[in-house]
C-alpha cells in the first residue's frame, strides 16, 4: 500500500498534549484498535549501509525487519508467534510496505542470527522480497515501543502515538527470547500520520499549531 508518511518527535512529557491535540482536531481522530506493544528487528550490512542512507537523507532507500506484536514488552517468541517480515520502500514523504507472515518451528527459535538467516532465505521469504536483502547480513537494531492506533472521522488519515521507546542490540545467539546485549531508553515519543498521496492536508498547522512537538 503506497501511502504518505509524517513523522514527528516529541517529550515523553507532553504526550497527553498530542493526544488532546489529535481528538480535538477538526478531524475527529478516535481510537481505531487496542494499544499494543511493538518489537522489531531490523536488517542491515556489515557497514551499515542502510543506516547510512537514512542519515544522508537518500529519498530512496529501503529497510527491511522482522516485527511481531505483544501484550508486555520484549515478550519472547514462540512458535505460536505470528511473526511478519517487513520490507518498507521509500521515496521522498511517500512510503510502500511489502509483507509476509509466518511462524518459526520451535528448532529454528534456537537457531543463532545467521543461522536464522539464512534460514528465512531459502524456506521461509518468497522470491520478491529477497532482492530487497540482498545486501542485509545480520540484525544490527532492535526496537520496542508501546502503540495507540487513531483514525479520523473519514478514514482517510491513520494515526499512531508510540511512547516506552527502546532500542537494543539485539544477542547473536538466542534473539527471539529477547536476550539484548546493550538497551537505551528515549525519553521521546513519535507520532507518525499516514494517508494515501493524492490526499491534501495541512495538518502540521491543523493539528499540531497548540504544542511544541
Amino acid at each position: 500500500m503506497i501511502r504518505t508518511e509524517k513523522k514527528y518527535t516529541f517529550s515523553a512529557a507532553t504526550k497527553n498534549n498530542v493526544k488532546a491535540c489529535l481528538m480535538e482536531s477538526k478531524y475527529g481522530f478516535v481510537r481505531s484498535f487496542d494499544d499494543r506493544y511493538v518489537n522489531s528487528m531490523y536488517l542491515d550490512s556489515f557497514d551499515f549501509l542502510n543506516y547510512k542512507e537514512n542519515l544522508a537523507g537518500l529519498s530512496k532507500r529501503s529497510k527491511a525487519r522482522i516485527r511481531w506484536y505483544s501484550k508486555t514488552p520484549l515478550e519472547a517468541v514462540t512458535q505460536d508467534t505470528e511473526l511478519t517480515f517487513e520490507v518498507k520502500v521509500r521515496s521522498n514523504l511517500v512510503g510502500n510496505k511489502l509483507s509476509f507472515s509466518f511462524r518459526l518451528p520451535h528448532a529454528v527459535l534456537n537457531y543463532s542470527s545467521n543461522m536464522l538467516l539464512d534460514y528465512l532465505r531459502k524456506h521461509v521469504l518468497p522470491s520478491e522480497l529477497l532482492p530487497y536483502i540482498d545486501y542485509c547480513s545480520t540484525f544490527t537494531l532492535g526496537v520496542c515501543y508501546e502503540r495507540e492506533y487513531y483514525e479520523d472521522f473519514n478514514r482517510a488519515i491513520r494515526a499512531t502515538i508510540d511512547n516506552n521507546i527502546v532500542f537494543f542490540r539485539p544477542a547473536v545467539e538466542d534473539m527471539f527470547k529477547c536476550k539484548v546485549i546493550q538497551k537505551y531508553f528515549m525519553e521521546y515519543g513519535v507520532v507518525e500520520l499516514k494517508f494515501a498521496p493524492n490526499e491534501i492536508f495541512s495538518l502540521d498547522n491543523d493539528i499540531f499549531d497548540a504544542i511544541e512537538i
